[in-house]
């Protein structure tokens, strides 16, 4: 069980305070030296980006015909954008190669370089997605 929710039991029920709340959550499967990362970074499989990669580009090619763009169009433009551009870096994270790769997605046919085969074994991005899960080899 997580030290928040520890925290929260130990409380008989009683709501932490933020501080209390904040400093429990920070402190979740980290060591004091380790530095936080975000739930996204990590590595994604071929087949794990395939999908999200023509959902998202189906439905900019789509928002993209809207002959007036509204406000909502916009924001949701930018919001699949977004998810776009973090599965890429995902994705980008297998091959071995930093984030700020993605700039070269503007270059004619390189963002094919998305379908090799990602690094075996852990790389500085994360563990092998394609490990089998358990530490078993």
């Amino acid at each position: 069980m997580d030290k928040f929710l520890q925290d929260r039991l130990n409380n008989n029920g009683r709501s932490a305070s933020t501080t209390e709340a904040v400093d429990s959550a920070a402190s979740i499967n980290q060591t004091p030296t380790e530095p936080v990362k975000a739930h996204w970074l990590g590595r994604a499989r071929r087949w794990e980006y395939l999908p999200i990669a023509i959902v998202c580009n189906v439905m900019l090619r789509t928002l993209a015909q809207v002959k007036e763009p509204n406000p909502v169009i916009v924001i949701l433009s930018v919001i699949i954008g977004i998810v776009f551009i973090i599965e890429s870096i995902r994705r980008l994270h297998d091959l071995g190669k930093s984030g700020w790769w993605i700039f070269s997605f503007l270059i004619p046919f390189v963002w094919l370089m998305t379908w090799c085969k990602g690094q075996s074994g852990p790389n500085e991005y994360g563990p092998d997605p394609r490990a089998p899960k358990g530490g078993q080899p």
